[in-house]
């Protein structure tokens, strides 16, 4: 309930800064500021913990993630462009982030043999009824946020769902996660990762990171990064192409695309 309370109230606080923000735009061009200063304050005071179930709130009701209709529709054209590309070779492949199955369905109806991992228990439990009722075979296991499924099997390839990897807060966290990752890979596996791009964010990334701070060291909180944000009631991280490449690089992949053009997402491959 203490999380429903906190959630709310930054979702009122949220609609009072939005009116204020429409209002102030019109005259003083300083509304993305204002905005950039409400998003500051929150990321600055709350807890890792408490952004995850933010996280868990939010997509618990997005309708959309529990509709079969969505689940059946065809891989995005960036997700269907990069597999048919680079992953002509791989059969095994590993969806963490798969939410409500639609990209394990996808696989599976392509021909490989795909195993689903997700973090939310209510997305866990629908993607294995809609899987069911669609008569294919692959499951989704419910894992902890932001790890990776322990098990000895080897995949030719892992996907974080899509936008999954926005939602992991901090360089370290992420970076753990693709080492675990690389570890799942047989040699020259493949990875695929999916990201919100810093170009195309519209509030001031660096004023947000330098008064998150401000407010982390009042609350003795952990420090943000540039790039962190709230998405508007949950945590997510805008990326640059450098940063990707570096992270993927950090635990020995090589990135062999970079891919802006609709949605941010890169291909890396096990060294």
């Amino acid at each position: 309930m203490k999380y429903k309370f906190i959630y709310y109230l930054m979702f009122s606080s949220y609609i009072f800064f939005r009116f204020g923000y429409r209002v102030v735009k019109k005259f003083l061009h300083i509304g993305y500021f204002i905005e950039s200063l409400w998003v500051g304050f929150w990321l600055g005071i709350l807890k890792r913990n408490i952004l995850t179930k933010f996280g868990e709130l939010h997509y618990n009701n997005v309708e959309r993630y529990f509709n079969d209709d969505h689940n059946k529709k065809p891989l995005f054209n960036w997700e269907k462009n990069a597999i048919e590309f680079f992953f002509k070779e791989c059969r095994s492949i590993m969806v963490i982030g798969a939410g409500g199955g639609r990209e394990v369905y996808n696989l599976e109806k392509m021909g490989f043999d795909v195993d689903g991992f997700e973090c939310n228990e209510k997305m866990c439990e629908y993607a294995n009824m809609f899987l069911s009722r669609m008569g294919m075979k692959s499951k989704v296991i419910f894992v902890e946020h932001d790890k990776v499924p322990v098990t000895t099997r080897k995949y030719d390839a892992v996907i974080v769902g899509w936008g999954a990897y926005t939602h992991i807060k901090g360089t370290h966290k992420r970076h753990l996660l693709l080492k675990d990752i690389y570890e799942l890979l047989n040699i020259n596996g493949k990875v695929l990762i999916s990201f919100l791009k810093a170009k195309s964010y519209f509030l001031k990334l660096g004023l947000i990171f330098k008064w998150g701070n401000f407010w982390a060291r009042i609350f003795r909180n952990e420090k943000i990064e540039k790039g962190d944000t709230l998405l508007p009631y949950h945590y997510g991280h805008y990326f640059y192409k450098a940063e990707i490449e570096n992270e993927l690089n950090s635990v020995g992949f090589e990135m062999l695309n970079y891919d802006e053009t609709d949605y941010g997402n890169a291909v890396g491959k096990k060294k």
